[in-house]
């Protein structure tokens, strides 16, 4: 039974053999998403990696993944949101999120409240936790995934989680001013700031005050970047070891 390769509308249909290749089915995508064909042609990487199925919708409905930018950019045109008229299926969605992480933020509540498919948008882009439903900022799994991709999407954690130590870790790791965010009491965790400091000692600006006043810890800070010591407390800023420590990273 042949395929048929058309738009969720409906609006323009075609149809490959049941056998076709991969890059067959995106023929056909070309063809209803009315792409010009040297699209598919010129791209080396579309043809060796991309030309695969985005989705299927009961036996007869697919969309060549190659065409997944277009496929949005089509749907989404000048609407800010994907017509009416359109069904996402959450494999769609999965696949488009990966590719661009502001689709999450025009699908409907159900799909932004989908674990598998909120996974995958913060694991094209971690800000893409931005646009999950509340239930899922407040996810460790997911949170985790997100800051892992992008410290700073600690930002778009629910409070809970922003006093989570393993998040907050996972986050600091990455960048440092993923500390701004996170609870005053992991500001005043002197591992978690550590942790901060080993990637960059200007974390030190988000410590807490105690901390800005212990002296490993703001050597372990002037020892990673120089331009820490503004940030300890004025006593240790006077400090002579503190500040032999700076001048070794000048």
């Amino acid at each position: 039974m042949p395929l048929t390769v058309r738009m969720l509308s409906g609006a323009r249909v075609t149809t490959v053999p049941d056998d076709a290749t991969d890059e067959a089915i995106c023929r056909a995508a070309e063809e209803v998403l009315d792409i010009p064909q040297h699209t598919f042609d010129n791209d080396k990487r579309v043809q060796e990696k991309e030309a695969k199925i985005l989705c299927k919708e009961g036996p007869d409905v697919f969309v060549g993944l190659a065409f997944a930018d277009e496929f949005v950019r089509l749907l989404v045109a000048d609407m800010g949101q994907f017509p009416s008229t359109v069904t996402l299926t959450k494999d769609l969605t999965v696949a488009l999120v990966k590719r661009r992480m502001f689709v999450l933020a025009i699908v409907g509540d159900e799909l932004k409240n989908d674990i598998d498919v909120v996974k995958a948008a913060v694991g094209n882009d971690g800000w893409a936790l931005r646009h999950a439903s509340n239930q899922l900022k407040n996810d460790k799994e997911v949170v985790i995934a997100a800051v892992q991709n992008r410290g700073s999407a600690i930002r778009y954690a629910s409070n809970r989680l922003k006093g989570d130590r393993d998040v907050v870790l996972a986050a600091v790791r990455k960048v440092k001013n993923a500390l701004w965010f996170a609870s005053d009491e992991l500001k005043n965790d002197r591992d978690v700031l550590l942790t901060a400091l080993a990637n960059d000692g200007r974390a030190l600006v988000y410590a807490s005050d105690r901390l800005k006043n212990d002296k490993d810890v703001v050597k372990a800070a002037v020892e990673n970047n120089a331009q820490a010591l503004q940030y300890a407390s004025a006593e240790l800023q006077q400090d002579a070891d503190v500040i032999a420590a700076s001048s070794q990273r000048t």
